[in-house]
């Protein structure tokens, strides 16, 4: 039995066009849903690094800021430390007030200061090689650092000026001055007489120095 299609052609042309069509929608779809799930996860991904991108950028400001701070305070403590040099410098070893209070206590009745001048000089053993001299020893410490003063190591010189009642007065200051544990390197600079209300005194200049060192040979 031969069985008769009665369908035209042109509709079986159609049929197939529009299930392509169909297909091709619906691969078209799942193209588009695959593209627009790659471009979220991409733009989670980009969004992470540009967020850890700014949060590294923030640490490293962070980080320059602190070494920043970290240099000034170097240099502020180094700027510190040369003051506290200079200040101990210039800071003499021996109150100044307790060499003057030995001075009241060693000063006859007879004997009257006209002038007493304090002057840092030198130290004499220390200019010469250390070969010669030894070592000086010095109750502050010193370092070699660069410094505007003197890098030789100073001592106090008192020059005393003054009136007694005669050469015996002068005589027994400076007795007393070479017995005291504060002074050393007394001598006299000169002695005269002098008139005062008709009578004759003695003036006076002599120089000593404060013992506040040693020096070891």
């Amino acid at each position: 039995m031969k069985e008769l299609d009665f369908l035209p052609q042109w509709y079986r042309a159609d049929r197939s066009r529009r299930q392509r069509r169909r297909r091709y929608c619906v691969l078209f779809g799942v193209i588009a849903g695959l593209v627009c799930f790659w471009s979220f996860i991409a733009g989670q991904t980009v969004g992470g690094l540009k967020a850890q991108t700014q949060e590294m950028a923030a640490t490293l400001e962070q980080g320059q800021q602190v070494i920043q701070t970290a240099m000034e305070m170097d240099e502020q403590i180094a700027r510190l430390s040369r003051q506290a040099e200079m200040l101990a410098s210039l800071t003499p070893r021996t109150t100044v007030s307790a060499a003057l209070g030995e001075l009241s206590a060693l000063a006859c009745e007879n004997v009257v200061f006209s002038r007493v001048t304090l002057t840092l000089e030198p130290i004499a053993e220390a200019v010469k090689p250390a070969a010669e001299s030894g070592v000086v020893r010095l109750s502050a410490a010193r370092t070699d650092t660069d410094s505007p003063l003197p890098a030789v190591p100073q001592r106090m010189r008192i020059t005393l000026t003054g009136i007694a009642a005669g050469g015996a007065e002068v005589a027994r200051l400076i007795e007393r001055l070479e017995g005291s544990a504060y002074f050393e390197n007394v001598a006299p600079s000169f002695s005269r007489a002098k008139k005062i209300n008709d009578r004759v005194a003695t003036e006076f200049e002599m120089t000593c120095t404060i013992a506040d060192y040693t020096v070891q040979k």
